[in-house]
């Protein structure tokens, strides 16, 4: 059987699922209007106090906002519901994560706040303050729902680990064997030609003729498929190595399939954070104190059992060996041999952000020009509600883009949330947590997305915070007497 009841619920698990394509189903008859019913749902299960009906809610809210929009069709009334079910339950849940107990898996997350407060000074005084000051308001109410969401969960007593791991792997076989599936229907998984002619994040790729793969599968966008794979793949991992600690046939499955579907994807971020998420969390297994010896040296020998074959293939395959250069490269030509490959090559199609950010920097180096702003936004009118919500920008390396919107500040406070959270989660026995939270700075490397919450970044950010909540109630379990 390749459903292990030990490991989750199965009926919940199916009719989470299922779930999720009712909710396909009505968005599709209605043009997106029917998430209105999702975003009640959620708020009524909140004031309820069912905590298990509320975070169903907000996985199915997640789903529709990067689902494949042939399935989730998202129109105007879609994207107002859903900011403001988020805002709503930021604003009802702020009690909770104020004014409550603190856990230990959430308490590092807040050393973001003195960032995003910092951040409203810069915004001020930026490109467009309207446009920074509602982007950081929605942030940190998205954030607070998340936390609030997080601490109800692992307060009630009611909620069931396997029910609640049920609900989330289900979501997560949504978007895998989804994906899978539509490779046969290029219509649906494949982004429209007139998709990629009016997107501005392709315009350097078409420029450049890097352009390879514009397969989406059961998400909204081509370029938001390699990096969930590459988190649903880290998050299945740690979860099976830290929590479940035993081998399930359905995760195992689903890891194998997700670097496939990353490679499909063309998208050399995505892969490089699966394969150094991957390091990361073999290595904190290795050094934690959670998990028996005995499954340590099983999982071991299976990784080196595979690891080996595959870099001897790898070195001395040559037409592998050029495969993985090719995709280095980001182009499908014949590059030759890989002795070619230059880190230069590999970033070169960052290179152009990177250099504006770095530009528009040195005009404001201590305090920077706006959150999650760009410079051509000062010139560009804005008269409605609309007009704020609807601003999206493209950002290289973090690094960079957070020197162009917050200066040297910005940067030394965002590094005083990100490596001082890592290291706690790490060392409170939050392991999976942590590396998850560590691939996702990693992968914004590449693109700047974690603060887009209405976007991949705010799918990623619900996916960390899923897993806190079971490394949570996972630690409250081993701590229980075993009679």
């Amino acid at each position: 059987m390749i459903f292990n009841e030990q490991v989750y619920d199965k009926k919940t698990f199916w009719l989470s699922l299922w779930g999720i394509v009712v909710v396909s189903a009505l968005m599709k008859a209605t043009g997106g209007t029917g998430f209105v019913a999702v975003a009640f749902f959620a708020l009524l299960a909140m004031l309820k106090g069912d905590v298990k009906m509320m975070l169903y809610g907000l996985i199915v809210s997640n789903c529709a906002l990067l689902g494949n929009s042939w399935f989730f069709p998202k129109n105007v009334v879609f994207a107002l519901s859903h900011r403001l079910l988020m805002v709503l339950l930021g604003v009802c849940l702020a009690a909770k994560v104020f004014g409550s107990r603190s856990f230990r898996v959430l308490s590092p997350f807040a050393l973001i706040l003195p960032y995003i407060l910092y951040m409203i000074l810069p915004s001020i005084g930026g490109w467009s303050p309207g446009v920074s000051i509602m982007k950081i308001v929605l942030f940190f109410l998205v954030f607070v729902a998340y936390i609030g969401s997080a601490k109800m969960a692992l307060m009630s007593r009611k909620m069931e680990i396997r029910e609640f791991r049920g609900m989330i792997v289900a979501s997560i076989a949504f978007f895998v064997f989804g994906s899978v599936v539509l490779f046969a229907f290029p219509g649906i998984g494949y982004m429209a030609p007139e998709e990629v002619l009016n997107d501005p994040r392709f315009v350097q790729d078409i420029a450049a003729g890097t352009m390879v793969s514009l397969y989406k599968g059961m998400t909204w966008h081509s370029q938001t498929l390699g990096p969930l794979m590459s988190m649903f793949c880290l998050f299945l991992l740690g979860d099976m190595l830290f929590n479940v600690r035993r081998q399930d046939k359905l995760y195992l499955l689903m890891i194998m399939i997700c670097p496939v579907l990353v490679y499909r994807t063309s998208s050399r971020t995505a892969m490089a954070v699966l394969i150094c998420g991957i390091a990361v969390l073999l290595f904190m297994f290795q050094s934690s104190r959670r998990v028996w010896i005995i499954w340590k040296s099983k999982v071991m020998s299976i990784s080196v059992t595979i690891a080996i074959p595959l870099v001897i293939i790898l070195f001395t395959i040559p037409s592998v060996r050029d495969g993985a250069v090719k995709f280095a490269l980001k182009y499908s030509s014949n590059v030759g041999s890989s002795a070619h490959l230059e880190l230069k090559e590999v970033i070169s199609t960052r290179q152009g952000l990177m250099d504006e950010a770095l530009y528009n920097w040195r005009k404001k180096p201590i305090i920077g020009n706006g959150f999650q702003v760009s410079e051509i936004m000062q010139y560009e009118k804005r008269e409605s509600i609309k007009d704020y919500l609807s601003a999206p920008i493209e950002k290289g390396v973090w690094v960079t883009a957070i020197l162009e919107e917050g200066g040297v500040i910005g940067l030394i406070l965002f590094c005083l949330f990100w490596i001082p959270a890592v290291l706690a989660l790490w060392s409170s026995g939050y392991c999976a947590t942590s590396s998850l939270l560590l691939s996702f700075v990693v992968m914004n490397m590449a693109e700047f997305t974690m603060f887009s919450m209405s976007g991949t970044g705010g799918f990623i950010w619900a996916v960390i915070f899923l897993m806190a909540i079971l490394e949570g109630k996972q630690k409250e379990q081993d701590a229980l007497p075993l009679w």
